[in-house]
Formats: C-alpha cells, structure tokens, sequence
C-alpha cells in the first residue's frame, strides 16, 4: 500500500505516544496537546497525535456492521484511561494525513 504523501514537518511521534484524556472539550481545545482525546457527544474529539495541532472528531459506532453506519465511525473499547479504537485512523482532511492507531491507550503510527 502507498503511504500518503508527508505535510513535511517533522512532525510524527515516536511510536508509542501516549493518549491523554482531557475533562471537557474546553480544556483540549485551550491546551491542544498532540494526543489528548475527550469523549464527547457520541464519539471522541482527539488533538492530532503528529503535533500539528488540529482537532479531529472521531464518531462512535452505534453497532458492530461496518456497512450500515453513514460516515467513517470507529468502536470504542469503552475505557477511558487506555482507550482502544478501530479501525485505523487515517486524517486524510487534515495537512499533516497522519495515519496509525490506537491502543490500549498508546497512538502507533502506520
């Protein structure tokens, strides 16, 4: 599979970044650190794990068929000290189209 082209910035993080849980949207929208995740609504808001600072939100998926859900949506392990979802998440919308996963808590990149 071809890895899609880089934003240029140096900006990938170790593998093994850690995932840190923020209390409301207000505190990671102020603080903005590469990695931070607050689940709100149905799905969770994520600070990009490459550090370039941009906001994702990533929906919930409402049950476990990839086919009938509208829009990319992800299952959520339900733990919020070391949350898992899957699939990969690939920000093919922001500058930086950071692509990995997460896992028990911890951002991999592919």
């Amino acid at each position: 599979m071809e890895h899609p082209p880089h934003c240029g910035c140096n900006c990938h993080p170790p593998p093994g970044l850690h995932a840190i849980r923020m209390l409301s949207i207000h505190e990671l929208r102020c603080q903005r650190v590469p990695g931070s995740f607050v689940h709100h609504g149905n799905g969770i808001a994520i600070i990009c794990p490459c550090g370039c600072g941009r906001e994702s939100y990533l929906p919930r998926r409402s049950c476990h068929c990839a086919t009938c859900c509208h829009g990319p949506s992800w299952e959520f392990s339900g733990t919020l000290s070391a949350p898992t979802l899957f699939p990969s998440i690939h920000n093919i919308r922001m500058p930086c189209r950071w692509h990995g996963w997460l896992r028990d808590g911890h951002w991999h990149p592919c």
